[in-house]
């Protein structure tokens, strides 16, 4: 699985390019269904919300939504469930769709919005990941941007520790840094559930595949 933003494409197109390179490059063979999770940027509600439906279009058309895998995690936490209502008007996962549509064409998609952040959501939802990979090939997208704020030194000093506590998978570490008024992550749930997922898998680090912020490509901007 990968880390990807999502801001606009002129923001956050480059870097999340090489997550989805990195994917393309290491697999023999393509991943036959991508979960994309993102955040909920409009709504609050508790769990996690799969788009229901035959298929999700973007101008480079149409990606089939996988019905079997939504039910499958469904049926396997308590925490997801089928709604569009959190889907309309949020971005964080519609932004991957086009590098997933452009890489891997057969691929198919579900769709996954998180309105809550608690470590209960995450684990849930981690371990109905874990029973579909048993069953499918997947690969898990988590939708984050990193900190927000004008100073470019403050940035990039935040987003080095976020990116450290996540290559060495300290979970607890990164969900503690967050709080609503000093986000480290926008996605913290997604992210901290794809950690879960590879850490339930076996996997014992990150890596940082490519880094940079608006005030690299924007350095006019900087505070």
């Amino acid at each position: 699985g990968a880390v990807s933003p999502h801001a606009g494409y002129v923001y956050s197109g480059k870097v999340a390019a090489f997550s989805f390179r990195a994917i393309k490059d290491n697999l023999r063979n393509p991943p036959e269904l991508f979960v994309v999770i993102g955040p909920s940027h409009h709504l609050r509600f508790k769990g996690v919300a799969l788009m229901e439906g035959d298929s999700f279009s973007t101008p480079l058309g149409d990606i089939l939504l996988d019905k079997g895998a939504a039910d499958l995690l469904v049926r396997s936490s308590s925490r997801v469930f089928l709604s569009n209502a959190p889907h309309v008007g949020e971005h964080s996962v519609e932004n991957q769709i086009p590098f997933i549509q452009n890489l891997f064409p057969a691929a198919r998609l579900v769709a996954a919005v998180m309105g809550d952040h608690t470590d209960e959501t995450s684990l849930s939802l981690a371990e109905a990941l874990v029973e579909l990979s048993r069953k499918r090939k997947i690969v898990v997208i988590a939708s984050s941007d990193m900190y927000h704020d004008p100073s470019y030194e403050l940035v990039t000093e935040m987003d080095r520790e976020t990116l450290l506590k996540i290559r060495k998978m300290d979970i607890k570490g990164l969900t503690g840094a967050w709080n609503t008024q000093s986000q480290n992550l926008c996605g913290i749930g997604p992210v901290a559930t794809l950690m879960r997922f590879a850490g339930l898998l076996g996997a014992k680090e990150g890596r940082v595949l490519h880094y940079r912020n608006s005030g690299d490509d924007f350095p006019e901007g900087r505070g």
